[in-house]
């Protein structure tokens, strides 16, 4: 059925489109945090800001 299909189309760029947000959206939070954290941590900041991405992930 064409409508059917038509619907599936929009369903999945509507998805893509919020993911896509998403993604930019959670990029966004790691710079910010990754900024905040390296005065804290100083040279050590890289491995624990990557265990905290993994812990998340």
């Amino acid at each position: 059925m064409p409508l059917e299909e038509e619907v599936i189309g929009l369903l999945i760029g509507g998805f893509s489109i919020i993911m896509g947000i998403a993604l930019l959206t959670v990029l966004f939070l790691c710079i910010k945090i990754k900024e905040i954290v390296q005065p804290i941590f100083g040279q050590y900041c890289t491995f624990y800001f990557s265990l905290l991405l993994h812990t998340l992930l």
